[in-house]
């Protein structure tokens, strides 16, 4: 599915729930509380109170405030309550007679589920103990602590325990819907993860080598456990997060009646598509023509739903209003058996983005549509596409680049289906690029650079045409492998790498204030705080908003091809999280944002942090065999580097190494925010206590070597070991002073001649 909004139109009815009937057993949605209250309020009976299911008003205990859930108002549709299962210690339960002693050989149960975190075991939906008195309870609906999959695991009446690992593997933040089956010989669970592709398959268990009958759920007449699971007598595996829409029912319901079920159409698929670029259409003279395709609401036993009579499809002006057009257009549809559905060629604006979606129009009981626009008729998600257009543009590229020490880098794009030919130009003075010199492939998709030179460095450009007709410019810079960016903090908050490289561009600090948390805006210095500086001056904060932003944020989008971060600080007042250097856009989990994070915490510590997708991989310098301790009133250096070659992210303390991980951050995105020295914009984490100085980002992985020289230009009456472990000085450096000299030769002297061989006749000394 391509090019899919997630938006829904929560105004209408796109998401159909099915009425409590016989097959259902209970269904618990949680729309009798008040979001924000506990189940169990402070001051009543423990266990007093509950939400009750949908059928008989059975009970979902909460044992008291603390312990028991509350209602939230995070639901899978935006709308209602669902139940929340805080901080690892919430859950619900439910022990109706009717609930503990059910035990089918058919049945479906539903729930949605929503993890703030995945540390371990989780269990969705348990039973509170075994009966045939095993340490593992008779029924866990899991997030597997193994792989992080989903995972049905249920004990029968006739003895055997049935274990389903799916290959569903969730995320943490997101909502999902899961339907697990069972019809006496197959286990199916479904997996909903909202996106607009509906419940998949996520795994299928064959049990047929057991009787139907003896595949009954155990009857043990333990609680139903809701958020939290039972081990070995006790209570185990809280989840941290949320639950809605639970459901039992004693039947194998189909995908169309589970709960969150879409039964509108899906499968959008505008044709003509381009792969080359995304866009949508054929050029027919100023305009682009194109179909509508997608495939109809589905039905419980028939390709389509029989009761929808007609298609009706909606798509923006293409005015830029993002309104709809107002009459759409109607398609009937004929034969049930086939899914599919097409409208079209029409003609729409060339290289514009659209919007758009399809009403189903249901039958009104007298065998004619219902009108367009009637809330009881089916509504898809609106989906998005961009038409073709005959001017060119860029699918990808250039990219900032990191030439190597020999000067050469190459930068590449990749234009749109329209593009015939392209162009390099020099950013500074816009003139054409042309073979020879440092150039080549200057009119192709690739321009190369070779034995460029700090002097060299700067901007390019390129432009395509399709004929006479251009695109707009898309730009990168190249740089050498250099000190990029230096902040002395010497009484002002200026680049110093121009006294250093008098070419390059500089980027001077400018004072920043925390959104909420707004400082007094005033710069100040250790000089004037009577505080001293690691040399020179130092930036001084007081955690009240005020932090050092570096402007020109693009500028620094190289570090994915290796990075030196670096930068002193003096730890004034512990003050929780604080971040002395920090290039972070919260929320955006496919940018590579980075950090200096000092934990104020157990450990006063310095970790350096990625963002990324992958979660947040970190370096700690606790781990050091010898740890710094950040909190001691001194100045301490603080270096990270990354290394694409080897593929490892490095932290140092104080100029010596601590410890290093893998890291890949060739796919990822830049955040959309700028360098800051001193604080952060993050909710809770105003700026630090204390002072920062001699920040310095470099455009490569500075070595072992070159970090030490770092901190002893700083403490030239200290010396920092670089031996790598296992080296030769590693090996005969017995006393540990970084050197092997007569001193541990003596050491050697100390045991010489001994032996421990037994018996003592085996040393042969000859």
């Amino acid at each position: 599915m391509r090019n899919i909004i997630i938006t829904l139109l929560f105004t209408l009815a796109m998401v159909i729930a099915l009425p409590a009937s016989a097959a259902t057993v209970a269904h618990w949605d949680f729309e009798d509380g008040v979001a924000g209250e506990p189940f169990t309020p402070e001051g009543d009976a423990s266990g007093s109170g509950y939400s009750a299911d949908l059928v008989a008003g059975y009970p979902m205990y909460g044992w008291d405030e603390y312990y028991g859930p509350s209602y939230s108002d995070v639901t899978p549709t935006g709308e209602g309550l669902s139940m929340s299962a805080d901080a690892n210690h919430q859950d619900g339960y439910a022990a109706a007679e009717e609930l503990t002693s059910w035990s089918p050989s058919v049945w479906t149960i539903e729930v949605a589920v929503y993890l703030e975190e995945m540390d371990g075991w989780d269990t969705i939906i348990g039973r509170e103990g075994s009966a045939a008195g095993n340490a593992a309870a008779d029924f866990y609906l899991s997030n597997d602590g193994e792989d992080d999959t989903f995972r049905i695991d249920f004990m029968t009446v006739g003895g055997e325990r049935w274990v389903l690992d799916s290959d569903f593997v969730p995320v943490i933040n997101q909502w999902y819907r899961i339907a697990v089956t069972c019809d006496g010989e197959t286990v199916n669970m479904y997996c909903d993860k909202m996106d607009g592709e509906g419940f998949v398959n996520a795994g299928t268990l064959d049990i047929s080598s057991q009787s139907v009958a003896d595949n009954a759920l155990a009857q043990s007449g333990f609680n139903w456990t809701f958020g939290r699971g039972w081990y070995n007598g006790n209570q185990a595996d809280h989840i941290d997060g949320y639950i809605d829409d639970v459901r039992f029912s004693d039947e194998v319901l189909s995908k169309t009646e589970f709960l969150g079920a879409d039964l509108s159409a899906y499968d959008p698929d505008p044709q003509p598509y381009h792969p080359e670029d995304g866009t949508v259409g054929n050029i027919h003279g100023d305009q682009a023509a194109l179909s509508f395709n997608f495939k109809a609401g589905p039905g419980k036993e028939t390709a389509v739903n029989p009761d929808i009579l007609v298609h009706y499809i909606y798509h923006t002006k293409g005015d830029g209003s993002g309104d709809m057009i107002e009459s759409p257009y109607t398609v009937t549809h004929s034969d049930y058996s086939d899914p599919n559905v097409s409208y079209g060629p029409l003609l729409l604006e060339q290289g514009t983005d659209y919007e758009w979606y399809v009403e189903e129009g249901l039958d009104d009981g007298t065998g004619n549509p219902k009108p367009a626009g009637d809330p009881n008729n089916y509504y898809s998600p609106t989906w998005s596409f961009t038409t073709v257009s005959h001017k060119p543009g860029f699918v990808s590229g250039p990219e900032n680049a990191v030439a190597d020490e020999n000067g050469n880098c190459s930068f590449t794009v990749e234009g749109s289906l329209t593009a015939e030919t392209y162009q390099w130009f020099d950013g500074e003075t816009d003139a054409p690029l042309s073979e020879g010199g440092m150039y080549s492939g200057t009119t192709t998709q690739t321009l190369t650079i070779t034995g460029g030179t700090i002097a060299d460095e700067g901007e390019v450009y390129c432009v395509c045409y399709n004929g006479d007709t251009s695109s707009d410019p898309v730009s990168a810079r190249w740089y050498m492998p250099r000190l990029i960016g230096h902040w002395k903090f010497d009484g002002n908050l200026e680049d110093s790498v121009n006294e250093v490289y008098p070419s390059v561009p500089s980027n001077d600090g400018v004072l920043a204030v925390h959104d909420s948390i707004a400082g007094p805006g005033d710069p100040n210095y250790a000089s004037s705080e009577g505080q001293t500086a690691i040399d020179g001056d130092a930036a001084w904060f007081f955690n009240d908003g005020d932090f050092v932003e570096i402007p020109n944020q693009d500028y620094y989008n190289f570090y994915h091809e290796g990075f030196t971060f670096s930068c002193w600080y003096k730890m004034d007042e512990t003050a929780g999280w604080t971040h002395p250097m920090i290039r972070l856009e919260p929320g955006n989990t496919s940018a590579s944002g980075v950090l200096f994070g000092i934990d104020t915490g157990a450990r006063q510590d310095c970790r350096f942090i990625i963002e990324n997708a992958l979660g947040w991989p970190g370096l700690n310098s606790h781990n050091a065999d010898e740890p710094v301790a950040y909190n001691d009133g001194e100045w301490h250096m603080m270096t990270a580097t990354y290394d694409p070659e080897d593929g490892t992210a490095k932290l140092y303390a104080d100029g010596t190494f601590v410890e290093e991980i893998a890291a890949d951050m060739s796919s990822l995105g830049y955040p959309d925010a700028p360098f800051r020295i001193g604080g952060s914009n993050l909710d809770g984490n105003p700026a630090i206590q204390g002072g920062a100085d001699d920040a310095r980002i470099y455009s490569y992985a500075l070595s072992a070597e070159e970090v030490a020289n770092l901190y002893v230009d700083f403490r030239p009456d200290e010396y920092v070991c670089v031996a790598e472990e296992g080296s030769d000085l590693d090996l005969y450096d017995l006393n540990g002073d970084c050197r092997v000299n007569l001193t541990d030769f003596a050491l050697v002297a100390l045991d010489w001649l001994k032996c421990s061989r037994v018996p003592y006749s085996a040393c042969d000394w000859e």
